[in-house]
């Protein structure tokens, strides 16, 4: 399948400890790119907030194992995350200014924005077409270890990745999200 070359690259990303590099493994580029941006606009460094949730050590692929198939209303669900994550950073990104020199109006109408997500119109930008359950068996610094990771194709932008323990969707709509919407890591 063609995951396992996403899978591989994103090894090799951390590997290298390039941050920036990995999360592009998780999110399309432009999502990514507008996170890094938005991160910046708020004198935040977005790829050293994920590297200090990631040890640097070295990692080595051992066996790729498909658990099952994703099928539709998943499919669809991350096609929605996709599509308002995609949303929120491009309404944040828009205003190009410090969130310490918004107006309240600024700040109420993008809170506004973001609160009422499902009730925008949120461009169907990002359609995810075929994804996977698996679990990777790997070595770290020489000792075996493993994940499950959800692997997706985004038509037009190929594999990404989504892993956690346990698996599970982020959904934009939640009083988390919505207050907390500026970075992405991975947690152990």
């Amino acid at each position: 399948k063609g995951f396992a070359k996403t899978l591989y690259a994103y090894f090799e990303a951390l590997n290298e400890s390039n941050y920036e590099k990995a999360l592009k493994y998780f999110y399309p580029t432009e999502i990514v790119d507008g996170l890094i941006e938005v991160s910046e606009i708020q004198n935040t460094d977005l790829t050293a907030l994920v590297a200090s949730d990631i040890e640097a050590k070295s990692y080595e692929i051992t066996n790729i194992e498909i658990e099952s198939e994703i099928f539709n209303d998943d499919l669809n669900e991350l096609s929605d995350t996709m599509n308002q994550m995609y949303y929120v950073v491009d309404t944040v990104k828009n205003y190009n200014k410090d969130i310490d020199s918004m107006s309240e109006e600024e700040l109420t109408e993008i809170q506004n924005k973001i609160m009422n997500i499902e009730e925008n119109e949120v461009e169907k930008k990002y359609t995810v077409t075929e994804g996977y359950d698996i679990t990777v068996n790997y070595l770290v610094d020489g000792e075996p270890d493993e994940d499950y990771f959800y692997v997706f194709n985004v038509e037009g932008d190929g594999w990404m990745l989504h892993c956690g323990d346990p698996i599970g969707y982020a959904n934009l709509n939640t009083s988390y999200w919505q207050s907390h919407f500026y970075a992405y890591g991975r947690l152990s």
